[in-house]
């Protein structure tokens, strides 16, 4: 009796799974009963017939797609903020420049002077022609 190594019936699995060749034919070529074929195929799933660095580029795969699910789930959510606010934006309004802080912000005519004044006190007088309007 021929004690044949894990190598060999690993392939002899494959063979009989891809190759489309009835069993019988695959077991006569490889110089093994038909039953032996059998218990093989059984024994060896073909998870267990994946190599090691195809097992590796397997795992890299299911985590790379994981990933990119959630980065499109992530954009799909972006997406629906951003139409949000979009649609959020106040009809009248100005952009002023609010005191010495250089920052930008949306406010109407009236309360665009008080905001920069909370700011900075000194801002009605620095503003355009210093008469107190920005």
């Amino acid at each position: 009796m021929i004690k044949h190594t894990e190598e060999f019936k690993q392939e002899a699995v494959r063979i009989a799974l891809t190759s489309g060749l009835p069993r019988d034919r695959v077991a006569s070529d490889l110089g093994i009963g038909k039953s032996t074929l059998g218990k093989w195929v059984s024994q060896y799933r073909p998870s267990d017939l994946v190599s090691a660095p195809q097992a590796d580029l397997a795992r890299e795969n299911e985590r790379l797609r994981l990933e990119n699910r959630v980065l499109r789930e992530e954009r799909e959510v972006l997406k629906k903020a951003t139409q949000f606010f979009a649609s959020q934006r106040p009809r009248s309004s100005l952009l002023c420049i609010a005191g010495g802080t250089g920052g930008l912000l949306n406010c109407s005519a009236v309360s665009c002077l008080s905001v920069s004044a909370a700011i900075d006190p000194g801002a009605r007088d620095r503003s355009v022609g210093g008469s107190g309007r920005i």
